[in-house]
């Protein structure tokens, strides 16, 4: 796990990675919120719903085994894996980043590597943020570990 970035990103403001989104998907993701209580079951539900604001990009289809594919990357990302390495020297080059930009280059590599549109997942990127920043990213990688071993 790469300490550092760790750290550097838990001194950011919890509920700012929910604010790197567009406004009319902050609204959304929080009205799905209220109806659903659980970030990881919005960010399920984010990645099939198709409106008019998500049109481009959204799908009909469920897309579970997608989530999947991106919190694996996550958690690859923040267990330091070879292949973020790079990102991750970025990042902590610019201490001076925001949060907008942190979502965005994690969404753009993440994308990459699951090939879809980073626009897509960045607030799913957000959400995941927002959840580990919450609860603390050694318990968000046991949950994880967990979920892994109950299958």
């Amino acid at each position: 796990m790469n300490d550092e970035l760790i750290m550097w990103l838990e001194t950011f403001d919890v509920e700012g990675w929910l604010k790197t989104m567009p406004s009319y998907q902050q609204k959304m993701i929080e009205t799905m919120f209220d109806k659903l209580g659980d970030y990881e079951v919005v960010a399920q539900e984010w990645l099939i719903v198709k409106n008019s604001n998500t049109a481009p990009f959204g799908s009909s289809e469920p897309q579970l085994p997608l989530l999947e594919k991106i919190l694996d990357e996550i958690e690859l990302f923040f267990r330091g894996d070879p292949k973020y390495q790079n990102e991750i020297r970025c990042l902590l080059a610019d201490k001076n980043i925001i949060q907008y930009s942190i979502v965005a280059t994690i969404s753009q590599v993440i994308a990459d590597a699951v090939g879809t549109a980073s626009v897509f997942i960045s607030p799913v990127i957000g959400m995941t943020l927002f959840t580990i920043t919450k609860m603390g990213i050694n318990a968000w990688l046991k949950t994880r570990e967990e979920k892994r071993n109950a299958k």
